[in-house]
């Protein structure tokens, strides 16, 4: 029985190492997915700011007068596909699908005028 236990935790360890390779190595479908992302978010108004480190991140604010005000998003690889993270959020729970940018765009609207206007939009 703990041969069994031991033979599941290897092969789920494996396959998460396996996501933080393809993530690493997948620099240029981050930067893809990320530019996608800013084109849709700019259409919204916000403004996006990228960081160029060994994985890229964007962060979106609402402008010059609340720069402090926003979330930092990041791509990683997922079983499947690519997912856009919020950092801010941990990486436990995805915003959505690369395949979704309108939704991703969505969703992250609403975090940041939940953050910007506190009593005004629900969170």
């Amino acid at each position: 029985m703990t041969c069994g236990v031991w033979t599941r935790r290897t092969v789920v360890g494996a396959t998460a190492v396996r996501l933080r390779v393809r993530t690493r190595l997948g620099r240029a479908v981050a930067m893809r997915n990320l530019r996608l992302l800013e084109v849709a978010l700019i259409r919204k108004g916000w403004r996006c700011l990228w960081f160029h480190t060994p994985q890229p991140r964007l962060w979106v604010y609402a402008g010059s007068g609340a720069r402090e005000v926003g979330t930092l998003v990041t791509v990683r690889a997922v079983r499947g596909g690519w997912c856009y993270y919020r950092s801010s959020a941990g990486l436990r729970r995805p915003v959505a699908s690369c395949g979704d940018v309108g939704v991703a765009a969505e969703l992250l609207d609403a975090h940041l005028k939940a953050r910007l206007f506190p009593g005004t939009f629900p969170g």
